[in-house]
């Protein structure tokens, strides 16, 4: 089933990363956060997600993510279950 769900691809016009209903992410981790999308490409994703430390920090605009490089922004936008638990699928 999860192989399944992974050849889902949206339409390249119609590309974004965010919940199933074009809104914003759907994460218990991210509850408390702002900006969880839409975006319309993992560029804006990986930029959003590696500023998310710096939220603990009195001087946000000086930090900087070391590992921000390592997020690689070119690779295809796939279906992903963001809460794949026994709970959630239906037999």
């Amino acid at each position: 089933m999860i192989g399944t769900l992974r050849t889902l691809r949206p339409h390249p016009e119609e590309q974004f990363i965010g919940s199933i209903t074009r809104g914003p992410l759907n994460d218990r981790i991210l509850d408390d956060e702002t900006g969880k999308g839409p975006f319309s490409d993992i560029k804006s994703f990986h930029d959003w997600m590696s500023c998310l430390w710096t939220r603990f920090s009195d001087n946000q605009e000086s930090m900087y993510d070391p590992y921000r490089k390592d997020l690689l922004d070119n690779g295809p936008i796939i279906f992903t279950h963001g809460d794949l638990h026994r709970i959630n699928i239906w037999s």
